[in-house]
């Protein structure tokens, strides 16, 4: 009796362990899927926000390619006017030279980056010195140093009356 005892509390034993095995591993798979379903959800919401991108990123594409293909056909029929050269004498306003120039750059496709290079070669008498001067100022004596914005702002510091408003005042005022 006693074996048949032992034998039926180790099948007990083994039942019991395997129930809690079980278990366990229901217990583990429960706890893996509580953790891992948020992750899956802010994958899917992720790979639908990283589609919505890519859709935009096309249209905003093809909007500039018919933004390019209607500039390529009105590049090809407007030709901008040359500017003027500008000399810097007192009677002109730089302002105006170089807002004219900007503009025929804009039409004609100009680089922001050439810009201030193709200026100078609009540039004669005490603009020309005044250029000369600028880029032998710069590191290596080299023009390429020189950004457009930075050939406005000195265009128009070195050439600009300082009492310009005064000057148009009474210019107008002789005109009454």
């Amino acid at each position: 009796m006693h074996i048949v005892a032992m034998s039926e509390v180790n099948m007990d034993n083994q039942s019991s362990a395997t129930m809690n095995l079980e278990q366990l591993q229901q217990l583990i798979s429960s706890q893996v899927q509580q953790h891992t379903t948020p992750l899956h959800n802010q994958v899917r919401d992720l790979e639908n926000t990283n589609q919505q991108l890519r859709t935009l990123v096309s249209q905003l594409q093809v909007g500039q390619n018919i933004g390019q293909q209607y500039n390529n056909e009105l590049g090809g029929r407007v030709k901008a006017a040359k500017p003027k050269t500008y000399n810097g004498s007192i009677a002109s306003d730089p302002d105006v030279w170089w807002f004219q120039f900007n503009q025929y750059s804009d039409i004609a496709g100009v680089p922001i980056n050439t810009r201030a290079k193709l200026a100078a070669t609009y540039l004669e008498g005490k603009a020309a010195t005044w250029w000369r001067n600028l880029v032998m100022q710069t590191v290596d004596h080299n023009a390429d140093n020189i950004t457009w914005q930075a050939f406005q702002n000195e265009l128009i510091n070195m050439f600009k009356p300082v009492n310009s408003k005064k000057i148009a005042r009474d210019k107008l005022a002789v005109l009454k």
